[in-house]
């Protein structure tokens, strides 16, 4: 029966929202203005209820309507070439094998070879290479963000210059030459260059050498991503034919799939040009890794620029979804709280006249009201955290700073409430009205049977916000723990109070000398400047983007078995005070100093790694075979660093002392340790360095900072899923608090009974915590249950040093969330027992 009556309540819904609506003339619009002027009267009446459920809809429409902004702006909104998902990146993997980068590229190898076989499968392939560039202006020198691609690359995106051209073939071979050409961007033009007419064909001082505008990118143009804002030609080595080891390099790869291919195809293609190239060539193993035979995977680019964040931001959607489904039940049991409490009201008003279409219209008036009462809050609220992400987000969600509340994110806010009047207020209106006078008149004294099905409902609505809130929890713990994990790794070095210095100076390698200079003249001002304790050069800094790989054999080690015959490993050039500045883990031996450079006999420090992999239990001393000088001796063993982040594995390492006969690249990259609590003038630094140089620019950065930033991706997610948790938290114990106090003041005369028949407090205790607990449990079950079947395994790529299916994790939550219950129970109860049984009675 049961059953029938909630089909036939369902059933009931389109014939009484056709009769809310079936008026006409001017008769329509005084019942309307009726039911507002009346809606408006009872929700000023009812102040708390009314707060409530605008604060609670806001919440979620708010979080709803900037995560959705996001998302957009992120995922949905299409690139700025014609047919995008046409376009594909390529990448080469070694299956089993640790990679030298985390980024996806291919060795000229496999792109030379396979485009000399024309591709069937691509229209075109292209290749492309970040790279940072000192611009030279009159009175200072900028450091921009560029791209080197080959000639086909931009007009494989089937765009159009805005002025000029694009590359051609024969750019290639002007190269860094007098005649190299360069592509600006549109903003690069109008904001750097003053949006001169005569651009085109104009010079431009990149890195010290003159470069010709041939071409601005279209408006809104960007590649690969919005912070490139110009391109220069590239030209990938080819590898020469019969050399025993090539040279081997890596960069990204760009294609357009044929009309009748698929990435899946391409691939294939790919795997196979690659797989062709069987000879083991030692640049490549240093790049991918000594593995299984080498893949090419395809993916559409849209894909692959977010795939770092796509996880994150799934994670956050169903954050999302889980609160505002929660908000809405919250609404609906505070509503169904509410209509409980007019039902004499509903009652009188069908007695004398009213049915019950204008009942439910003017319940769903006064929910409408709410919710756009809501809605404007929660647009307000998404606008707010909009502008929270955006501060917090910084360059890891690309895209993050551009989102925004505009008419393509409020519509889907406008829906967003109504979802909220449907589902939070029309099914309590419906079950509210359906009782008639008599039948209201002749239950009002029973103990509540003819309002069981509203209480129901009730305990329904508890089930899935324990539900939610479980769920929710149960993500933010494993996010924190792994938050945790992350920031209490040993990275190999003391960051705090060190502070990174990268100086770029133009000219190619042939400026190698003044580097040196440069870098001699600072070192030297660094360490007799007040503050700095050590300071020291390199050729790499931890969390910087620069690898230097080397591999050379190692001599047979007689006494160890199974011991690799080439060192695989990252290659510091350092200067004496760099360990120092750092505070490297000495674990053996010494480190560097002044007489090591000019030593006949190469000096070499390890990491722990290295030793593990190569070397004897007892590595200091022992000397490896070098090509100049001929030998290199271990002078010391230092601790793993983490270069790339406190999520890396650690990697063999080694270091060398910075000798004259090295060439410096283009950057100059300094570590200096200050004292404690000392601010850092990075003005100085930068006035000193012009002064030096005043082509030169110069970046200066905490290494602390440098280590958050790391980090920020995690802490952002874990910090967002924690204050949903906690929101969804405050809305459960709200719902359960309301549910009891409820059942409470209905069942006071039944506790004044059996209190006057002689139960004690632990006995009515009990019964209330039994009514109680039972929704609770019955959603923790269900919300623990599908998390960890449906929803932690997806968090598998986000997690350090915590497993999906914790088991502290999986049952810290429910027995917190059984604590809040407890609470919201004990809360009414004893309120209700302070009461006297005899008053209670009379």
């Amino acid at each position: 029966m049961r059953r029938l009556a909630w089909r036939r309540g369902l059933l009931e819904i389109p014939r009484n929202l056709r009769g809310m609506f079936d008026r006409s003339g001017s008769g329509w619009w005084s019942d309307a203005a009726q039911d507002v002027r009346f809606a408006f009267r009872l929700t000023s009446r009812a102040k708390g209820v009314t707060v409530l459920c605008v604060v609670i809809l806001g919440i979620g429409i708010g979080v709803s309507t900037a995560l959705y902004s996001l998302l957009h702006e992120v995922l949905i909104r299409p690139l700025p070439y014609r047919e995008p998902d046409r376009i594909v990146r390529m990448s080469e993997e070694r299956p089993g094998a640790a990679a030298a980068t985390r980024n996806a590229v291919v060795s000229n190898l496999t792109f030379h070879a396979w485009k000399d076989e024309e591709p069937a499968a691509l229209e075109g392939l292209a290749g492309y290479e970040f790279r940072e560039h000192a611009l030279t202006l009159p009175g200072e020198t900028l450091r921009v963000r560029g791209v080197a691609v080959t000639p086909g690359l931009l007009s494989m995106l089937r765009n159009v210059p805005a002025r000029g051209r694009f590359f051609r073939p024969d750019d290639v071979e002007a190269g860094d030459a007098p005649g190299a050409v360069a592509v600006v961007s549109d903003s690069f033009w109008r904001d750097v260059l003053g949006g001169k007419d005569d651009v085109v064909g104009s010079g431009i001082l990149l890195d010290g050498r003159f470069h010709t505008v041939v071409g601005v990118s279209p408006p809104g143009f960007f590649f690969p991503d919005r912070e490139v804002v110009l391109w220069t030609p590239f030209d990938p080595p080819r590898p020469v034919s019969g050399a025993d080891n090539p040279r081997v390099v890596a960069f990204f790869c760009l294609g357009r799939l044929a009309p009748t291919a698929s990435a899946a195809s391409a691939a294939a293609e790919g795997t196979l040009v690659a797989q062709r190239l069987t000879r083991t060539v030692l640049g490549r193993d240093l790049l991918f890794g000594v593995g299984g035979e080498p893949v090419v995977r395809v993916r559409t680019m849209a894909e692959e620029s977010t795939s770092d964040v796509r996880p994150a931001l799934a994670v956050l959607a169903f954050g999302v979804v889980l609160l505002f489904f929660a908000s809405c039940a919250n609404v609906a049991n505070l509503l169904v709280g509410s209509h409980l409490k007019r039902v004499r009201e509903y009652a009188i008003r069908s007695a004398v006249g009213a049915d019950r279409c204008r009942l439910v219209r003017q319940l769903v008036t006064e929910h409408l009201m709410l919710s756009v009462l809501g809605g404007v809050l929660g647009t307000g609220l998404g606008w707010t955290l909009l502008v929270v992400v955006k501060s917090t987000a910084g360059d890891h969600f690309p895209a993050a700073g551009r989102a925004g509340i505009d008419a393509g994110t409020l519509l889907p806010a406008l829906a967003l409430v109504f979802v909220a009047v449907l589902s939070c207020g029309l099914l309590p209106a419906l079950r509210s009205t359906r009782a008639g006078l008599l039948r209201f008149l002749a239950h009002a004294e029973t103990s509540g049977d003819a309002l069981s099905g509203a209480q129901r409902l009730r305990d329904v609505l508890v089930v899935v916000q324990s539900g939610f809130a479980v769920s929710l929890l149960v993500v933010a713990m494993l996010l924190g723990r792994s938050l945790v994990n992350l920031t209490n790794v040993d990275p190999g070095y003391s960051p705090d109070d060190v502070l990174t210095v990268g100086i770029r100076v133009p000219g190619g390698y042939e400026a190698s000398d003044e580097r040196k200079r440069l870098m001699s003249a600072l070192l030297a001002w660094l360490r007799d400047f007040g503050p700095v304790t050590a300071a020291g050069a390199s050729n790499m800094i931890p969390l910087d983007d620069r690898a230097y790989l080397a591999g050379f054999p190692v001599r047979p080690i007689p006494d160890v078995r199974r011991r690799p015959k080439v060192a695989n490993a990252l290659r510091y050039a350092v200067t004496p005070g760099y360990a120092e500045a750092l505070r490297l883990r000495l674990i053996e031996g010494r480190t560097f100093d002044e007489l090591d450079a000019e030593s006949d006999v190469l000096k070499m420090i390890v990491n722990r790694e290295f030793a593990r992999q190569y070397l004897p239990p007892d590595p200091v001393g022992v000397r490896l075979a070098w090509g100049e000088p001929s030998e290199a001796e271990i002078v010391g063993v230092v601790g793993n660093v983490l270069k790339d982040g406190n999520d890396r594995s650690p990697r063999p390492e080694f270091y060398v002392p910075m000798a004259d006969r090295d060439r410096l690249g283009a950057d100059v990259l300094m570590v200096a340790r200050t004292e404690r609590e000392v601010e850092f003038p990075s003005r100085l630094i930068a006035e000193h360095v012009r002064g030096l140089n005043a082509t030169a620019t110069v970046e200066v950065m905490w290494l602390a900072d440098r280590l958050s930033l790391s980090i920020a991706r995690p802490r952002f997610a874990a910090f967002v899923l924690g204050a949903f948790a906690g929101i969804s938290l405050f809305l459960s114990g709200a719902g359960l608090y309301g549910v009891i106090s409820f059942r409470v003041i209905r069942r006071r005369r039944e506790i004044a009974v059996r209190r006057a028949l002689g139960a004690t407090r632990s006995d009515v205790v009990r019964l209330v915590l039994g009514d109680g607990l039972r929704s609770t449990a019955l959603g923790l079950a269900g919300g623990v249950a599908v998390t960890a079947t449906a929803v932690a395994p997806l968090l598998e790529s986000m997690l350090f040093g915590v497993e999906p299916l914790d088991a502290t994790v999986l049952l810290a939550a429910p027995v917190f969330l059984s604590i809040l219950a407890v609470g919201a129970c004990l809360v009414p109860t004893f309120r209700a027992m302070g009461e006297e049984p005899g008053s209670v009675l009379r």
